[in-house]
């Protein structure tokens, strides 16, 4: 039996209304309406007839013998703690020297420093980027009308399991306190006289607050391919579970 079927690395996310449908190869993203992706899945394709020759067009569908389809990537399957690495921040007044020894058996990938002069080198695999500690570049990134030009699978994967910009991180302020990052006023320990393990253990409930336990995100069909921050939304909506209030895309309309 023959059947039409999106392309295998094409990722749909359901909305109250309306479906996304994200081209991870050409990081594009379509928004449709609910009823025209339900008559797609049942198969009544001469139903939604010109929706179905739209996805033609755009390459997003596929006609296979039923019995050869590989199902599209399972986003949702489980992901265990040493699949993702852990990004560092630290400010001026962090001690290189233990910072180094303490990192050393962490599966890091990426390490800012926010402070002044040359980034110091902590470990030898990877560079330490210089970033200005400027909150309004998180207020730009989060500002948005729901439409995304660019996306990925990684970006996707990584959004059902952890928050977008907390999710496996940990920010040394120069008082060598840990936070969830470098803004928040949130404390996870004390990097000198706690065990960094520890620590770990209690940011990973602040990692685990994805889009589906925000407030409006929730209800969102772009929520796995939006970026966040939390300490902007909680700023201005009192929680940690605040929708983002520089989004100005209604998911219910």
């Amino acid at each position: 039996m023959i059947i039409k079927q999106f392309h295998q690395f094409v990722f749909v996310t359901r909305g109250p209304k309306n479906s996304c449908i994200t081209d991870l190869l050409k990081g594009t993203m379509y928004q449709v309406e609910n009823y025209f992706m339900d008559a797609f899945a049942n198969r009544e394709y001469d139903a939604v007839a010109d929706f179905v020759a739209s996805l033609e067009e755009e390459g997003l569908v596929i006609e296979i013998e039923e019995s050869r389809w590989i199902p599209r990537q399972n986003f949702h399957s489980a992901v265990k703690e040493d699949d993702y690495s852990y990004q560092i921040d630290f400010e001026d007044g962090v001690d290189i020297e233990s910072l180094r020894q303490r990192l050393s058996g962490l599966d890091v990938s990426a390490i800012n420093y926010y402070g002044e002069g040359d980034p110091p080198k902590i470990l030898e695999h990877i560079q330490t980027k210089k970033i200005e500690k400027d909150i309004g570049q998180c207020r730009e990134l989060i500002t948005t009308n729901g439409q995304f030009i660019k996306t990925t699978c990684n970006f996707i994967r990584y959004n059902h399991h952890y928050n977008s910009c907390w999710g496996k991180r940990l920010a040394i302020t120069g008082d060598n306190l840990i936070h969830p990052c470098i803004y928040s006023d949130i404390v996870l320990g004390d990097f000198v006289t706690e065990n960094l393990f520890d620590i770990i253990k209690k940011a990973d409930a602040y990692w685990r607050i994805t889009k589906d336990k925000i407030a409006k995100c929730k209800d969102c069909e772009f929520r796995y391919s939006c970026p966040d921050c939390r300490v902007i939304a909680a700023g201005e909506g009192g929680d940690l579970t605040a929708p983002n209030p520089l989004c100005s895309y209604d998911p219910y309309g």
